[in-house]
């Protein structure tokens, strides 16, 4: 939103409820969930797990997360399984089964990935490399710098 790019289209809606690529248009309406109906059953499951059963909002009831002086009342689930448990040390032989099978299937780009690598990924060329900014971002930041007398330097 800060470069003026537009978003994908299917990535969210206007306050009417209508898709759109326009981050600001998009603020005001709803994140759409990804991945089709998979996405949107994922999505139900999550929000009956952490608004329902958890007795904080859910669907629209949700506060604004720009904008507005509401209370957003999200609400957390914890579940925590222990594999070890079940399979005892035969479950680090089967996940590693498991997540190989996935990376040796048919590639449709040119890397299968799972989920948490490409951030593993990034953080490693982040440190390594540092992060790239826009020039509105690093005046935004030399500004902050400056205004509060901080000891950085950009």
């Amino acid at each position: 939103m800060i470069e003026g790019k537009e978003i994908p289209l299917g990535w969210a809606t206007d306050k009417y409820g209508i898709p759109t690529t326009d981050p600001k248009e998009a603020i005001e309406g709803l994140v759409l969930p990804m991945a089709g109906y998979k996405g949107y059953g994922l999505a139900m499951n999550i929000d009956i797990l952490t608004g329902v059963i958890s007795g904080a909002n859910f669907l629209n009831y949700v506060g604004k997360f720009y904008g507005n002086d509401k209370c957003m009342n999200i609400g957390a689930t914890f579940i925590a399984i222990n594999p070890k448990l079940v399979l005892g040390d035969a479950f680090y032989l089967r996940i590693d089964e498991y997540i190989k099978t996935i990376k040796s299937s048919k590639k449709i780009n040119d890397e299968i990935t799972i989920p948490g690598e490409r951030r593993l990924k990034n953080r490693k060329k982040a440190l390594d490399e540092g992060i790239p900014l826009n020039d509105s971002t690093v005046k935004s930041l030399q500004n902050y710098i400056k205004e509060y007398n901080l000891n950085y330097d950009l």
